[in-house]
């Protein structure tokens, strides 16, 4: 049974545990950019506020319910669906949901590389490389592509001459790996997943700064029985 387990979260900033008395909450953002002046030795100096703004986090609750049934009795595993076993199946759940909440933002980011219906290439990673840099986006980066997109980028890889084709993470990246982490680009971590965004003719990949996207989650505390 082959199964895409990738958890995304690992890149996203945890906001800490959610405390608030709504379902959704404001985290402040100060961004620290102002450079020193030169007042002269008698001058007097003011004070210059930092520039802040906010994110709204939205709380949800996620679920998923499974009953062990007659038929899956029947059909499944020959050592029985034991509790131990829906657990595990319940944790890989949560990731792959955690996955399409990460995945599903790819669309709202700021710039964007590449051309539509068109195969994924070394030209347009390096414009969402680039991107980053005349950002002024910190490294390290990751960059999350469909198993599509990874293929064709593999295959443009391979018909690339001159510096490209010397450098050691171009091999790294034609080796045969499983779902999850394809390899090194450049220093960018390059990742494959099947939850990103794909309808056959584009897919919606993304390459981004680790704490690009946060989260919170509310302590389990705080909920109360199920029925």
């Amino acid at each position: 049974m082959i199964v895409d387990t990738t958890d995304l979260f690992q890149f996203c900033v945890d906001l800490n545990p959610y405390q608030s008395g709504s379902d959704t909450n404001k985290i402040g953002r100060i961004k620290w950019d102002d450079p020193m002046t030169a007042p002269g030795e008698t001058g007097a100096l003011s004070a210059e506020d930092p520039t802040t703004s906010n994110v709204t986090v939205q709380i949800a609750r996620q679920g998923l319910r499974r009953d062990i049934s007659d038929l899956y009795n029947l059909a499944g595993p020959p050592t029985g669906a034991g509790i131990a076993e829906f657990a595990s199946r319940m944790v890989e759940a949560a990731s792959l949901r955690r996955t399409d909440m990460v995945t599903n933002l790819f669309t709202s980011v700021s710039s964007s590389a590449g051309t539509t219906e068109t195969a994924l290439t070394v030209d347009a990673m390096y414009d969402a490389q680039f991107a980053l840099t005349s950002a002024r986006v910190s490294a390290p980066w990751v960059a999350v592509l469909s198993p599509a997109q990874l293929v064709d980028f593999q295959s443009d890889l391979r018909t690339e001459a001159g510096p490209e084709q010397f450098i050691a993470a171009t091999q790294d990246m034609l080796a045969g790996k499983g779902p999850g982490f394809a390899g090194n680009w450049h220093g960018i971590q390059i990742w494959s997943s099947n939850r990103v965004s794909d309808d056959g003719t584009d897919a919606t990949g993304c390459m981004f700064g680790l704490g690009a996207f946060g989260y919170q989650e509310m302590p389990v505390s705080q909920v109360g029985a199920l029925p």
